[in-house]
């Protein structure tokens, strides 16, 4: 199955990954990037999210959520 994805959105999404994968810190074998900066923000915006509306174990269940999305997502990349 071909799905047509516009040139415009290819465009954005390179620039994205090109931005997103510079690195802001770098010491001997420890790397740290855009990217994991963004997502470290993400995680605690859902934690305090989840914390704000549903108390703790909102916060806690939001922040599992989070982490295993996250891996979902790396281990399907």
């Amino acid at each position: 199955m071909n799905i047509r994805i516009p040139r415009w959105l290819v465009a954005a999404w390179d620039a994205f990954g090109d931005w997103a994968n510079v690195n802001v810190y770098e010491r001997g074998k420890i790397e740290l990037r855009r990217i994991d900066l963004v997502l470290a923000i993400g995680f605690f915006g859902c934690v305090a999210w989840y914390a704000y509306h549903d108390g703790v174990m909102g916060a806690l269940i939001g922040g599992t959520l989070y982490a295993f999305l996250m891996m979902a997502a790396l281990w399907m990349f």
